[in-house]
């Protein structure tokens, strides 16, 4: 949400937080950080290319990257066309008002 952009009537009031467990046959690939190119937290292109790659590959349904905003974090990329994307499920969700103090104005 740190990138949302854009007159903030048209924001949501609300968006969705999803839990999402894996079954333990899921192999999850996994983007090394000292791996990725110095600048990657601002470099779109060069971490597109990664998450392109792996989706076009179809090796895994879930691939773990690094968190932009907190890099100790991880994140998951999802394939929903990977033979075991059937076992990655829903746990629960919940819908989450927003503050408005996370989008940025301009």
């Amino acid at each position: 949400m740190v990138n949302l952009e854009g007159d903030p009537a048209l924001f949501p009031d609300t968006f969705q937080l999803i839990k999402a467990q894996a079954s333990a046959k899921v192999w999850i690939s996994a983007v090394a950080p000292h791996k990725l190119p110095a600048n990657w937290r601002d470099n779109i292109p060069a971490t597109r290319a990664i998450g392109d790659k792996w989706l076009a590959t179809g090796r895994s349904a879930l691939l773990a990257v690094p968190s932009v905003p907190s890099p100790e974090s991880l994140s998951y990329l999802f394939n929903p066309l990977n033979k075991d994307a059937t076992a990655v499920m829903i746990a629960w969700r919940k819908r989450l008002d927003c503050d408005r103090r996370l989008f940025r104005i301009r």
